[in-house]
């Protein structure tokens, strides 16, 4: 079978494989306009069959799926942008959703939750409030729904909140100076909760003597 030279030759196996009887699954490419810009083009191969059910040809399904890719392309430059923000940040700062999962936390959380380097951050991050006591400068333990995630999940806006913060299976100690606000979606609707922390021991230590 003779092809267009300019044709890839993953797309002469997929044209070959498909007049022998096979199909092709559905794949996505980049093709340059005559103008330079770029389209994306979904497309599926089938073969065409005759009545007696031999190949005969092609049918070539396709979908302009340019927009599509474009908007994927911002998003993932918004997100690279926001990851890059956040691990320039030397506060802890993460975000969790409505049901407490973490959606966001940059590598400052390391430090300010005492995770060893060792550790697998993501693994950890789930379980990691379980390990936590919060009480107040004068002692008194603060129910986990006084947390700051749920707090903003509430809606509710707060900017430095000053704790002791315990990790019970290490035994280590610090005050922590905390901050959080609701993040709401397109609709109004609270959708997830961002929280920026920040070791304060020392100069809470200065402030007491």
């Amino acid at each position: 079978m003779l092809f267009r030279s300019d044709l890839p030759e993953r797309w002469k196996a997929v044209h070959r494989r498909c007049l022998a009887g096979g199909e092709a699954e559905a794949d996505e490419d980049p093709f340059v306009r005559a103008d330079g810009t770029t389209q994306w083009v979904r497309w599926a191969v089938r073969p065409w069959r005759s009545a007696a059910g031999q190949p005969r040809g092609l049918m070539i399904f396709a979908e302009d799926i340019t927009a599509r890719k474009e908007a994927e392309s911002r998003l993932a430059v918004r997100e690279s942008i926001l990851r890059s923000a956040m691990e320039s940040m030397t506060d802890a700062v993460y975000v969790v959703d409505t049901t407490g999962r973490f959606l966001l936390i940059n590598e400052a959380c390391r430090t300010y939750f005492r995770i060893p380097v060792q550790a697998d951050t993501p693994a950890m991050r789930q379980d990691l409030l379980d390990r936590i006591e919060v009480s107040s400068l004068s002692g008194e333990p603060v129910a986990k729904d006084q947390w700051p995630s749920p707090r903003a999940l509430r809606g509710e806006t707060a900017l430095n909140q000053v704790h002791h913060v315990h990790r019970r299976d290490t035994g280590e100690r610090w005050v922590g100076s905390h901050s959080m606000a609701p993040i709401h979606g397109a609709d109004g609707a609270i959708v997830a909760a961002v929280v920026i922390a920040r070791d304060i021991t020392a100069q809470q230590a200065t402030a007491d003597a």
